[in-house]
Formats: structure tokens, sequence, C-alpha cells
């Protein structure tokens, strides 16, 4: 995970070809290029939280919620659990999706 100020799509770009989970920024909107390339990416993004880097620390765990635009800060095991099982539930609608793809019509 990234907290950053800003990043370019170009930046994006690079952080792909590594191990990237995901990032927030202080700065952008939902409809920034940022914003729009890492949703095409399947990147999980928060952008826009000003006090992000103020608020999160160097070892603390947090989760990237893109669809909701929220981002939490050490999650209890919980959430943390809720939000595995989501992640699993996308994977398999992603893949329901891509079977459908190859269908004819």
């Amino acid at each position: 995970m990234l907290v950053a100020q800003d990043l370019s799509p170009a930046d994006m770009l690079q952080f792909k070809r590594s191990v990237f989970a995901g990032f927030v920024t202080a700065v952008g909107g939902k409809t920034s290029h940022t914003a729009i390339v890492a949703r095409s990416m399947d990147i999980p993004a928060v952008v826009g939280a000003r006090a992000a880097s103020q608020l999160i620390r160097q070892d603390d765990w947090i989760i990237i919620d893109g669809n909701a635009g929220i981002v939490l800060v050490d999650p209890s095991p919980i959430i943390l659990e809720e939000y595995r099982f989501r992640q699993r539930q996308d994977v398999l609608e992603r893949e329901r999706l891509a079977r459908l793809r190859h269908t004819p019509r």
C-alpha cells in the first residue's frame, strides 16, 4: 500500500510492474485521471484523502475500499475478515464475468 500526496497515471504504470496492492492520495477526485486509471487497472484507490499522510503510519494495517471511497486504519479482526470475504467475492464475480465475455450472443 502506498500513501502519497499525489500520483500520476504514469506512476501507477510503474507500480503495476511491482507488488502493488493499492494507494491513497491526499489530492484528486473520483474523476481524476489517476482515479480512472486505477479503476481500469483494478487497483484499490482512494484519492482526495487530505489527512491520510498524517493519520496513517509506516506499519499500520490499512484497508483501501475504493468502491466506498474509504480507508480503514488498523481495522479490527472482524472488519479484516469482512473485507477478506468481500475480496473473495469480487474475485469470483470477475471470474464469472470473464467467462461470460467469451460466450456467443
